[in-house]
């Protein structure tokens, strides 16, 4: 009898080291945000478009290219339980690009050059503290969705896998409930690595979203498939490189106007932290 029991104790002991091995370390892979993180982002977006535009009856060929880059500096100014409650931000350029019949036009956006202080107050509303008379289409841009609200709330091992369907992803992107067609996101916890010198994690991220634009009269259909960087020592976005397809869609029965354009689109952004 004491021998079984010594028999069962060594087993017990043996089965409690594998699993100890079996187990893998979790990671949180969110951003969590802290009063005076200061922060550079930069990014870069570009979609080559093809498609043909009916007018009066008449139906031509149609090319362009689109494309836009940003830069600002943003503080932390004020956060509560990881999430930025007061924010400060300095556009440092803000421009748009359109290629399109051999004509190229550039303009700045409305944000280009300011300074906008503001503050996010429960269900993500803003309250712009500075300046005081600010175009409403900047407002909705400072609404950028928080890449938090499509990574897991948990720790997580590497091979986690996810998905967002539905209204859920509407949220993640920040897209109206009015605007928002039909959506899914999968992602995938690949691997932890030294990335530009600093301890990653690799996320994999596939999206697919289709949405509506009444004042544009527009259908905007988009599938991405890219990598998301999260620095797990100061748990902030480091980069997200993503590749993917557009198909835009227009039609105004009143004036016979109808376009259908669609193409690959690249977009890149990245932090780079204050030290």
């Amino acid at each position: 009898m004491t021998r079984s029991i010594a028999c069962l104790t060594v087993l017990l002991l043996i089965s409690q080291g594998a699993l100890a091995q079996d187990a893998q370390p979790t990671y949180s892979i969110r951003a969590h945000y802290k009063k005076g993180t200061t922060f550079t982002r930069l990014m870069n977006m570009k979609m080559d478009l093809k498609g043909t535009l009916t007018q009066q009856g008449a139906t031509r060929p149609l090319a362009m290219i689109q494309s836009a880059e940003e830069q600002y500096d943003e503080k932390i100014l004020e956060a509560q339980d990881g999430k930025e409650t007061k924010i400060s931000r300095t556009y440092t350029k803000s421009i748009e690009h359109q290629e399109m019949g051999g004509q190229k036009r550039s303009k700045n956006k409305p944000e280009h050059g300011l300074t906008i202080v503001w503050e996010i107050k429960p269900g993500r509303k803003i309250h712009v503290v500075s300046p005081e008379q600010l175009p409403e289409e900047v407002k909705k841009d400072l609404r950028d969705p928080d890449p938090n609200n499509w990574l897991p709330t948990k720790p997580v091992a590497v091979g986690h896998k996810w998905k967002l369907e539905g209204p859920r992803v509407a949220q993640a992107f920040g897209i109206e409930p009015g605007e928002f067609k039909s959506g899914t996101l999968e992602g995938h916890f690949v691997e932890v690595l030294q990335h530009k010198g600093i301890k990653a994690a690799k996320l994999a991220i596939s999206v697919s979203i289709k949405a509506a634009m009444p004042k544009k009269n527009m259908v905007l259909t988009m599938t991405i498939k890219g990598h998301h960087y999260i620095d797990l020592n100061q748990q902030l976005h480091l980069e997200f490189k993503t590749k993917g397809k557009v198909v835009m869609e227009s039609s105004r029965a009143a004036t016979a106007f109808k376009m259908k354009v669609e193409g690959p689109m690249i977009m890149h952004i990245s932090r780079k932290l204050e030290k």
